[in-house]
């Protein structure tokens, strides 16, 4: 780090560097106070990201003032998909039924096969009377508000800073 010419006459050791509030960045564990041999450091913002103080930002606006979480729920309107529901209903169907015949062991509700084609022909019986409607609904609303991971692109580093 370069200082002007009349910044470093005051700077005659590191102690008066790394004066008490600063903030050691390292990819070494070792404590600055081992390191340095001068000091008290504890370790500094576990988990969270570096942001500059911004005072025009009620979110950024003081030092060590801690925003933001690892995870975020949105809500229905932050998504973009409300709560709502999914159905499906049938006014009603027919099917058509096959049956053995207990006597020949024949099927009864086909007729002759087509000659031609060498398929049965149905003439089978309705159950159009037996089933007049269907209708599924969830029982529960389905939304968006279902919780993401919310962690910027980062670097872990130690941070220390001295408290005496």
């Amino acid at each position: 780090m370069r200082f002007p010419q009349a910044d470093l006459s005051r700077l005659n050791s590191l102690d008066e560097f790394w004066r008490v509030g600063s903030i050691y960045v390292s990819v070494d564990p070792t404590n600055p106070a081992i390191t340095f041999g001068f000091g008290t450091w504890v370790a500094f913002g576990a988990g969270r990201a570096i942001v500059g103080v911004d005072v025009g930002d009620s979110d950024f606006d003081a030092a060590e003032k801690t925003a933001g979480a690892k995870t975020v729920t949105l809500t229905g309107a932050q998504s973009g998909v409300s709560a709502h529901s999914h159905g499906v209903t049938d006014s009603g169907h027919t099917h058509v039924e096959n049956s053995n015949n207990t006597t020949t062991g024949s099927l009864r509700g086909w007729g002759a096969p087509d000659t031609s084609t060498n398929q049965a022909t149905a003439t089978g019986y309705s159950t159009a009377n037996s089933v007049t409607g269907l209708t599924v609904n969830n029982a529960t609303a389905a939304d968006a508000a279902q919780a993401h991971s919310n962690v910027q692109p980062s670097i872990c580093v130690f941070l220390w800073k001295r408290t005496a």
